[in-house]
């Protein structure tokens, strides 16, 4: 991964995550994409794509995914926050930390 798509990606992390959350993920040093749970992706998933909203959590959201080679469902939980006007993600678990 080059030097560019390095800060493209905080870039988009900072744009989207609360600060607390972009600082947890800096911390953790991860070797996998926490909100796809992998270390790499497919456009094709973006054809499975479903977002599904909490029943008992107003704020919390499951992201799945099925992976192409395999048919695997991934899902991850995230929760949202309202930040001034706009509404960002305030957790993901990441993988242990």
């Amino acid at each position: 991964m080059s030097r560019q798509q390095i800060k493209q990606g905080w870039q988009v992390i900072r744009k989207y995550c609360t600060a607390g959350l972009a600082q947890k993920i800096e911390n953790a040093s991860l070797d996998s994409d926490p909100f796809l749970s992998a270390q790499d992706s497919d456009v094709a998933t973006l054809k499975t794509l479903v977002i599904q909203k909490d029943d008992q959590n107003k704020d919390m959201y499951a992201v799945c995914y099925t992976w192409p080679s395999t048919n695997q469902i991934i899902c991850t939980d995230v929760t949202v926050t309202a930040v001034g006007d706009d509404v960002k993600i305030s957790f993901v678990e990441l993988n242990g930390y």
